[in-house]
Formats: C-alpha cells, structure tokens, sequence
C-alpha cells in the first residue's frame, strides 16, 4: 500500500458514517449510476410532487421500508466498489507482475481491453481478470462487448454472479462467467447471456 492511500485510508477513518456515505455516493455518480441509484442523503425530506404522483398513478408509494431497502442497496454498491478497488493493482504494478510495460497496460485500459475503476483520479485494474498472472479467456471480446453501456462496476458485478445461463454438472450448478471461462473457455456462450442483459 503506497503512501498516498494510507493517507486517504486514515482520512476516511476519520469521517462520520454519512459523510463516508456522501464519498461512496460521489463515487457511484462518477462510475455511471444515476439512474440505479438515488441519493444516498437526501436533499428533499421527499420526492418531488410530480415524480409522487407518477408512482402513485401506477401503484407504487414509497414507503419508510423501501427507502431502507434502498439506503441498503447504495451502501452495498459503495461497498462492492471500494472492494475492488482496494483488491486491484494500479497499471504500474500490473505491468510489473505480467512483466510489460506500463504503458501497454494503460493502453489497454484506453482501448477497454482491461477493466480498470477510477477513483480520485486513480486507476487500478481489478484482480478478477486474472487467474493468478493469466489473463481470463476472452475478457477483450466480453469488454468490447459491454463497451460504454455498461459501467465497470456493473460489468464487475454481473460477470463475478452465478447465473441459470451458465449451468455445469449433473444438477446444472449456474456459476458466473468468469468461472464459465476459466472452466470451458467458450467466450460465445458468455456473450449471448451477455446480449440478453
């Protein structure tokens, strides 16, 4: 752990839980999920009038419950981010175990061949593309696949989750993509699951 996230880790410490939430927030916003997720405080003690009264017109009201739900469902993202965040390698680091060159990894990320997550201006590429220094079958083509659409954390979530889709064995156990590949290297499969998002 370089100096510079000591810092930050310490920093954190220090904040109160909501203000933790406020960052978490910050950092769901800028991965691209304003419309999965709402304001983790609110600034209005409630929706405005006019979005009340589009969910009522088709039987929803928000209740005490699902705002928990909801509050639950954010502070889960924010978690699962700042997971893979901590568990990933910046560029240089990840060039130095695959033995290339750093630029060739911050290549990659441009041309989003490799999944790299971003925060506070840093990038680190997360471990789940990798099978110890080997790089997961087909990972460019499920990338290029997914292309902008998709957020990296999004991408993230749907490709490390057991699925129906992806089905092995006798009692047909659904596992996720990445153990999909890593079992049967059949990129194709992958993809039409991946077209039925």
């Amino acid at each position: 752990m370089n100096a510079a996230t000591q810092a930050v880790e310490h920093a954190l410490d220090g904040l109160s839980r909501k203000e933790r939430l406020r960052i978490a927030e910050r950092v769901l916003l800028d991965e691209g999920f304003t419309s999965l997720l709402p304001a983790m405080h609110a600034i209005e003690p409630a929706l405005p009038a006019a979005e009340l009264d589009a969910l009522a017109a088709v039987g929803l009201r928000t209740t005490p419950k699902t705002r928990k739900r909801a509050e639950s469902a954010r502070v889960r993202y924010a978690s699962t981010f700042l997971d893979l965040f901590n568990q990933a390698d910046t560029p240089a680091e990840l060039a130095k175990k695959l033995k290339l060159d750093p630029s060739r990894i911050r290549q990659r990320i441009r041309d989003r061949s490799l999944l790299a997550i971003e925060l506070n201006g840093e990038k680190r590429v997360p471990h789940f593309q990798f099978e110890g220094k080997v790089e997961i079958p087909g990972l460019p083509r499920l990338l290029a696949a997914a292309g902008e659409q998709m957020p990296a954390l999004a991408f993230a979530m749907w490709f490390l989750t057991p699925t129906a889709d992806l089905a092995v064995g006798e009692d047909d156990t659904p596992i996720s993509p990445r153990e999909w590949l890593l079992r049967t290297g059949d990129v194709e499969s992958v993809l039409a699951v991946m077209d039925d998002l």
